[in-house]
């Protein structure tokens, strides 16, 4: 039919709404990308929740070595992805083997940081500018040069050979240890840790510290390749789909700051379910300790005592931190995985190993650095400041960590 005189025919009004609509859909879709650019390149998500990956590789099989003093140790000079359940990002090891700057063993004039630690350290699951270490290098306060010598899964025992070996060779003026007790007591008291060979001290009838398993047995199926692995983790179908999208994971951090979202997310299986730790984290807890800890707590002193006297003797000095589980962050999840639980007839207390630290810290004047009151408080506004499943420091967690060494660290107040 015509349309009356003056008017507009049905198709007229019907290809005028496509062509409105085909603008807005444009224009969305427009926006959308010229975000997704934006974050991806200029203001990339501290933690892309959706992003679930098919497999995981091991950092040690990629991206260290056997070493038959260490175990193993950081490959020198390699570029290359790191893929794990729910992290991806860009590795860079220098002529050293390390993550971060790469300085000369001889003194340049400018003060001095070695940082000596485990997977908290090395940065697993964060681009290297993103790394406590690296933060700290760009500090305003003080130009600082700081040598990270993080190795993943080392403990405190091979961190203090690693000094011993190497570290002692670039004369800092402090060593900062990075002691991540809920994994650390237990490294240092087993010759095999992640399917790897590796040194371990253990104490004769005087106390004193003798080195045992080493020269390390090199078992050659774990340098010949690095290690992959498929997981059986499965994320649905639209979170495979846009856990690729800054975008949408800079929305969803945004919703996960309501705890009620974030619950609701991870019941219907959109982001991962945040891990507490591990279970024989509980030991620890303890008010008055137990037997089962009376080596380990034996070993990690004598080591932190050896390693403080030899910077010592150097010219530096030795500065203790302490990375905290997650269960000790978030009252929430201490709730959930250890509330109400007693051992010895006394209540866990989540503060225990890191005062317990902190006094003998303090009796022996090594100055002490508790990252776990500054990290809860981030954690009341922050509910990732750990991955959700490796429970590695996410970009908002190693930010905390730079912005407290910062301030305790001497070397950065002019």
């Amino acid at each position: 039919p015509s349309a009356p005189p003056g008017g507009t025919s049905a198709w007229e009004k019907a290809r005028s709404i496509l062509i409105k609509a085909a603008l807005i859909i444009a224009g969305v879709v427009g926006g959308l990308i010229i975000g997704e650019i934006i974050l991806r390149f200029l203001a990339p998500p501290p933690v892309n929740l959706l992003k679930m990956n098919r497999y995981f590789e091991s950092e040690r099989g990629k991206f260290a070595r056997y070493d038959s003093t260490l175990g193993w140790t950081g490959k020198e000079n390699v570029q290359d992805d790191f893929l794990w359940m729910d992290v991806s990002h860009r590795v860079r090891q220098n002529r050293y083997g390390c993550r971060g700057g790469e300085y000369p063993f001889g003194r340049t004039g400018k003060p001095r940081l070695l940082v000596l630690g485990d997977s908290y350290a090395w940065g697993f699951g964060v681009e290297e500018q993103q790394l406590f270490t690296s933060l700290l290098e760009r500090n305003r306060n003080r130009d600082v040069e700081v040598v990270n010598l993080g190795v993943s899964g080392y403990g405190t025992d091979q961190e203090y050979l690693l000094w011993k070996n190497k570290g002692h060779q670039w004369k800092p003026d402090q060593v900062l240890l990075l002691v991540t007790l809920w994994t650390d007591l237990w490294d240092n008291t087993i010759s095999r840790q992640y399917g790897y060979e590796k040194p371990v001290f253990e104490p004769n009838a005087s106390g004193e510290l003798v080195l045992k398993n080493t020269p390390v047995p090199r078992e050659e199926r774990h340098w010949s390749h690095g290690d992959r692995s498929n997981t059986e983790r499965r994320s649905a179908w639209f979170s495979d789909g846009i856990g690729h999208s800054a975008v949408a994971a800079a929305l969803v951090n945004f919703c996960v700051k309501s705890s009620t979202i974030r619950k609701l997310l991870e019941e219907h299986g959109i982001i991962p379910i945040r891990q507490g730790g591990y279970g024989w984290e509980v030991q620890m807890y303890a008010p008055e300790g137990s037997d089962e800890m009376d080596k380990p707590w034996q070993v990690t002193f004598a080591l932190i005592a050896k390693l403080a006297a030899e910077v010592k003797g150097q010219g530096g000095r030795l500065v203790v931190a302490v990375a905290p589980s997650p269960v000790q962050v978030y009252p929430e999840l201490w709730r959930e995985r250890l509330g109400g639980r007693e051992l010895g007839n006394k209540a866990l207390d989540p503060s225990t190993p890191n005062k317990r630290l902190e006094a003998w810290c303090r009796q022996r004047g090594i100055q002490f650095i508790d990252l776990l009151t500054p990290l809860q408080k981030a954690g009341r506004t922050t509910p990732y400041l750990y991955f959700p499943l490796n429970l590695h420091w996410t970009a908002n967690g190693h930010q905390v960590v730079a912005e407290v060494l910062a301030q305790e660290l001497s070397l950065f107040h002019p």
